[in-house]
């Protein structure tokens, strides 16, 4: 019962997973037309030790092909658990470059649009949403901690802003939209040569080419800052998102035929089970028939256990024996109804055959 809770809460949520990322493409589909992300692969070379040349490589296109970064990784659902980051730590950052800031508007507290002129050289500047005024120290003290830097504080309206991933990674919100994070603006405290390549590993950084051949037109500049043996090809981001949904999808077959198989077996034993308990218990269950009592006073001993081994599950599962994963609890109440209502059909059905030799079997 507990693996079978696991898998379905896992398979709805890849099913969840696949359609938010759909509708995210679909709606950010003009905004990041023709742009392309930065793929690492280590299957002939590893990239350990190219996080300076990527550095280079970041440094030589964020300005000259209006470089996006946007790092959102505290706000992607995790499959298994079915928490973000931001849920389960409180971690409710994300980091932004400055060419961020024209590519999807951000608006001050007065309605204005806020500009890379708002940023102060040798400070972490740090966008606060409104809602979040009254915890300005303590983001102020964590950045300190973090970048060894003082914080530029500027607060945002998040009632007029909407901040999008623009990353094929599913987010909870099924249209992409970061809910009021707290946003660090990168400089040269935060995009160093150990954040940027985390970024462009997760696909976090797109640029947008000039010609209609990616690869080609920013070769020499792979080779300059050779990273050729790990970055053979460059994706569209709208690539991403189809290749994230068919993730999803495989996923889903996975997950859905482990729950199927098991749902399957646990009907089996349901049903072996209960015959078992009317061939066990058929001279009691043949003298509650002939006094005329309802099935259910015969078989409510095996109903009444039935329910506590499905109490005993939850109690696994929400206090000890969980695995990390999250559960939906609303599929093992369904879960425990259906199996009430086989062992009564199947009880019925076995007593109403049997009817005859029960009842010789009383007398």
């Amino acid at each position: 019962i507990i693996f079978i809770v696991f898998f379905l809460s896992i398979a709805i949520r890849n099913v969840i997973l696949a359609k938010n990322v759909y509708k995210t493409s679909e709606k950010l589909s003009q905004k990041i037309e023709g742009y392309v992300s930065i793929p690492i692969y280590e299957l002939n070379q590893t990239s350990t030790g190219l996080e300076k040349n990527y550095f280079e490589f970041y440094n030589a296109t964020v300005d000259k092909y209006n470089g996006i970064l946007i790092e959102c990784r505290n706000y992607e659902l995790d499959v298994t658990s079915g928490k973000t980051m931001c849920e389960e730590f409180g971690q409710d950052w994300i980091t932004i470059n400055s060419n961020y800031l024209m590519f999807n508007p951000i608006y001050a507290v007065d309605g204005s649009q806020i500009t890379d002129n708002s940023l102060v050289e040798g400070m972490v500047t740090i966008f606060i949403p409104q809602t979040k005024k009254n915890r300005t120290q303590e983001i102020v003290d964590q950045c300190k901690i973090a970048y060894g830097a003082e914080a530029n504080v500027i607060y945002y309206d998040q009632t007029k802003t909407k901040i999008y991933s623009y990353n094929a990674s599913a987010l909870e919100n099924p249209e992409g939209e970061v809910p009021e994070p707290v946003i660090y603006v990168g400089n040269e405290n935060i995009i160093n040569e150990t954040f940027i390549f985390r970024f462009i590993t997760g696909n976090y950084y797109f640029i947008k080419p000039e010609t209609s051949d990616p690869y080609n037109e920013f070769l020499p500049l792979i080779k300059k800052y050779d990273i050729s043996g790990t970055t053979t090809k460059l994706s569209y981001v709208s690539d991403n998102f189809q290749e994230e949904i068919n993730h999803w999808l495989m996923m889903l077959k996975i997950y859905a035929t482990q729950s199927i198989l098991l749902i399957f077996g646990l009907f089996s034993i349901i049903i072996f089970t209960s015959k078992l308990y009317c061939e066990n218990y058929r001279n009691r269950i043949s003298v509650y028939l002939i006094e005329g009592s309802h099935l259910l006073t015969c078989i409510r001993p095996h109903i009444i256990m039935t329910i506590l081994s499905y109490i005993a599950c939850f109690i696994l599962m929400k206090f000890g024996l969980n695995f990390g994963i999250g559960s939906n609890y609303s599929i093992l109440i369904f879960t425990g109804a259906m199996e009430a209502v086989i062992i009564y059909l199947s009880c019925k059905a076995f007593t109403r055959s049997n009817l005859n030799d029960m009842i010789k079997g009383a007398e």
